[in-house]
């Protein structure tokens, strides 16, 4: 769009480098910085992240993030929005990043600029073992009876 392009799209580790290999249950930071030619109200920065398939894993946008607001740009300007989060346990892959930048509200807003895939990061989760793309945390526990104590019901139900 004219009044508006995405410049710079990073992912930092807690250190503040620049990484493209992650692991899950980190801290990191994406960082994404937009030159503004003109004032703009009602801005929305964001970006997903989606497996090489497509499928989409998680996405953040500065509205729900944590401020339920836009923001605006009084002048020309670069501004550098940062989003920081805690890698979930996803298998170990390849990833694509896409940031964007909307005008509008959450439930209605135009998209201005979209860099569609354009950061390919590695997760390298070497410590799970991930059944699924996610991986959640879960309690298992198994209680044992004697073969006399249980009856099974014929139902449909309880398959």
């Amino acid at each position: 769009h004219e009044d508006m392009a995405i410049r710079s799209f990073f992912v930092q580790d807690a250190e503040g480098h620049r990484v493209r290999t992650l692991s899950p249950g980190k801290l990191y930071k994406a960082v994404m910085a937009v030159e503004f030619r003109a004032a703009v109200d009602d801005l929305i920065f964001g970006f997903v992240l989606e497996n090489r398939k497509g499928v989409q894993l998680f996405a953040f946008n500065s509205f729900v993030s944590n401020t339920r607001h836009t923001f605006a740009v009084d002048k020309p300007c670069v501004a550098a929005g940062e989003f920081s989060f805690r890698l979930p346990l996803v298998t170990s892959g390849e990833y694509l990043l896409s940031p964007a930048v909307a005008v509008g509200c959450q439930q209605e807003h135009e998209t201005r600029t979209w860099l569609e895939n354009a950061l390919v990061i590695r997760v390298d989760n070497t410590e799970g073992f991930n059944l699924g793309l996610i991986e959640l945390a879960s309690e298992f526990k198994v209680k044992l009876y004697e073969t006399g104590q249980v009856r099974f019901r014929r139902s449909s139900d309880n398959l």
